[in-house]
């Protein structure tokens, strides 16, 4: 189609382009005549909302100086985690579980509570 005039997204980005979205669940609603289908267009339309949503609650928003605060906390509890883990064997899965949860922040740049509106300094 050389000279076509019509730009599409690459089919590889077609989740991340909105009026695809759009036309995809336009599409579903329209071959969904049986009620079982209607609840399953429900169901398509949800996750696509859903995506859309959460694809901008995942984005990155802290920067490098936040990553590595976020690093060495990470590592910071899971030091003393895996040291009294022959003690206290909750504390020692809370400290861990906490720790990796920082360390994920951290690789991600992504940080939990700036995603829900908190400002923090780092």
């Amino acid at each position: 189609m050389a000279g076509s005039s019509s730009r599409r997204a690459p089919e590889t980005h077609l989740f991340y382009n909105v009026a695809a979205l759009v036309r995809a669940r336009l599409l579903f609603l329209a071959i969904a005549v049986i009620p079982v289908l209607r609840m399953q267009a429900v169901l398509h339309s949800a996750c696509l909302v859903l995506m859309l949503v959460m694809r901008n609650f995942f984005a990155r928003n802290i920067d490098r100086r936040g990553r590595i605060v976020r690093a060495v906390w990470g590592f910071a509890l899971i030091f003393p985690g895996l040291l009294i883990s022959g003690r206290h064997p909750w504390l020692c899965v809370a400290l861990v579980v906490t720790g990796g949860f920082a360390l994920y922040e951290a690789v991600r740049g992504w940080c939990v509570m700036r995603a829900c509106g908190i400002k923090t300094k780092l």
